[in-house]
């Protein structure tokens, strides 16, 4: 694995990104934009009972919707403001297609209330951190572990796992694996490092 530079194009933060998507044109930054945030919108439409087929169409309805009102939605310097935008389009969407395949209109007590998709393209992503917002905070970093495993050697990310996960010391971790400690505390440093480098690509400063 090659170390980027902090000014790299796979570093651009989700601003940089949005202002670039506000060009329907810009077809280079549609596909980062679309490789950056499919999985996060086809797992929580999965998350709300949705097949594989249906996902796929809620994230197109999805891209879509974020496509026609991109050029409207403010950067207000909040950390994960966009995603929360996101995510609460997705949901609403998710729960619009759930609504379409029931011949009632609604399936349970839980969709009692819920606006249309619609609502949420004239709405502010929301400020507090909800039961939903928690759930895609989840995912968030579902895929983000998913990532970083990617991203360093397995024997990197297994030290990382121990230290992170099973509440490991650096000491312990270095006595089990028979390595010195020093090993270990560089080891966690860089996996943290790949961590950090990975939030700023994915934008966590909108």
């Amino acid at each position: 694995m090659s170390a980027e530079s902090p000014g790299s194009d796979s570093q651009r933060t989700s601003a940089t990104l949005i202002r670039r998507v506000r060009d329907l044109e810009d077809a280079d930054g549609w596909h980062e934009f679309f490789g950056r945030y499919r999985q996060l919108v086809m797992s929580i439409a999965r998350r709300h009972g949705l097949q594989q087929a249906e996902a796929e169409e809620v994230a197109q309805e999805v891209f879509a919707r974020v496509a026609r009102n991109i050029g409207v939605f403010e950067l207000g310097g909040r950390t994960g403001a966009f995603r929360r935008w996101l995510g609460q389009l997705t949901r609403w969407c998710a729960l619009d297609a759930r609504r379409r395949r029931s011949p009632f209109g609604s399936m349970n007590s839980d969709d009692a209330g819920e606006p249309a998709a619609d609502a949420a393209e004239r709405v502010a992503a929301p400020a507090g951190a909800g039961p939903d917002q928690t759930v895609m905070d989840r995912d968030f970093e579902a895929m983000l572990l998913q990532r970083l495993q990617q991203l360093v050697s397995p024997k990197d990310f297994r030290i990382y796992q121990m230290i992170t996960f099973e509440g490991l010391s650096p000491v312990q971790v270095a006595d089990t694996l028979g390595i010195r400690r020093g090993t270990v505390d560089t080891i966690l440093c860089r996996v943290r490092q790949a961590g950090r480098r990975e939030l700023e690509r994915l934008g966590e400063s909108a």
